[in-house]
């Protein structure tokens, strides 16, 4: 699905590379992917340019065949992926179950088999972080892209909203390719199917478990939301 070849990245300020002539694979199944290596490394960075969010780079980038340039990189990025930042952007003003429902007008009933009923008539402020991380993540699930990208999910979590948001993410593997940038090695060595690691401004990919599943038939077409939803 994603071909890199011969990527390399600079600082804008000191001109240094953060990364370095870079070719990476990654599949059309279903998986599990962690991006690690030291802080500093370029973890960030290279998972801001496999969203399509960063393209001050030199070098090829393809997806599904497709050529990504400035002139597609918009269109491609809205169908294939979607980005969950360190920060949880959900709507105080709004109920959780309103936040659910917020992008695409789909009911928050379909996610019944995430247990998050007693949620759903709180407002954001009055949940923990693991539960705004977990309603976030739930939420993304609506616009229905192949490939889910996050920075980090798990800091300034507990060690127990750790493990729920890592065995949610691991469920939602079985569907989408999921791309987590970490430090949290004992969860790289327990989730991982695949591990993108960065050491000396280059990279390897190890993958770990093989699943045949193929995500296929991806329809481009331009998102928006309801007028309605834009007045929420």
């Amino acid at each position: 699905m994603i071909r890199i070849n011969n990527l390399s990245k600079k600082y804008k300020k000191t001109g240094n590379y953060i990364l370095d002539n870079i070719n990476l694979e990654i599949p059309n199944s279903p998986s599990l992917i962690f991006i690690t290596g030291k802080n500093g490394s370029g973890k960030s960075t290279l998972l801001n340019i496999i969203g399509l969010l960063d393209l001050d780079f030199k070098g090829e980038y393809e997806i599904d065949g497709k050529k990504v340039d400035s002139s597609n990189s918009s269109l491609l990025r809205s169908n294939y992926f979607d980005f969950l930042s360190q920060e949880v952007n959900l709507i105080n003003d709004l109920k959780v179950k309103d936040n659910l429902n917020l992008i695409y007008d789909k009911k928050y009933e379909s996610y019944s088999e995430f247990n998050i009923s007693e949620l759903l008539n709180k407002s954001p402020d009055q949940l923990s972080g693991g539960e705004k991380q977990k309603v976030n993540i739930i939420r993304s699930l609506q616009i229905d892209n192949p490939i889910l990208l996050l920075d980090e999910p798990t800091n300034n979590l507990d060690l127990d909203s750790r493990i729920e948001l890592m065995n949610l993410l691991k469920q939602i593997s079985k569907e989408k390719i999921v791309i987590i940038v970490s430090h949290d090695s004992e969860f790289v060595d327990e989730y991982a199917d695949a591990i993108i690691n960065i050491e000396n401004k280059k990279i390897t990919y190890k993958s770990i478990n093989k699943n045949d599943k193929l995500i296929t038939n991806i329809e481009l077409k331009k998102r928006r939301l309801s007028f309605r939803n834009i007045l929420k």
